[in-house]
């Protein structure tokens, strides 16, 4: 599966604004790795050989349980009420609102997140 995953991967030079997570045999379809970045909590998820990063809040009543969530085909749906995000995007698939993402990177396999403030979503008004 290694393989598979540095191949599918994006394997790109990683440049500043982003920060070392770990490896990516840390982060399981089944089991989402949940880390904080510059005091914002983040959760990576590996769906379909591709690693997605998003805010540990779901804007519904901003509940912090995304890391107990279910995965399945890149929609991760939040255990609390149910509410689904696109995780490529952020953008709610059911219920109102979006959620922050974060570009990964994985470099000798290791994972890299862009760190908070560096993006699209950080301007957007909640």
């Amino acid at each position: 599966m290694k393989s598979e995953l540095t191949t599918r991967s994006r394997r790109l030079t990683v440049s500043p604004g982003y920060m070392c997570i770990g490896t990516v045999d840390e982060v399981r379809p089944w089991k989402p790795k949940r880390v904080t970045v510059n005091s914002v909590d983040i959760v990576v998820f590996l769906s379909e050989d591709e690693f997605h990063a998003i805010e540990n809040v779901c804007p519904h009543q901003r509940f912090s349980l995304f890391h107990q969530a279910v995965c399945d085909h890149h929609v991760v749906t939040c255990p609390m009420h149910g509410w689904s995000f696109d995780l490529r995007t952020g953008r709610g698939v059911t219920g109102n609102g979006n959620v922050r993402t974060f570009d990964v990177r994985l470099d000798d396999g290791k994972l890299y997140v862009q760190t908070p403030g560096e993006t699209a979503f950080d301007s957007m008004k909640w």
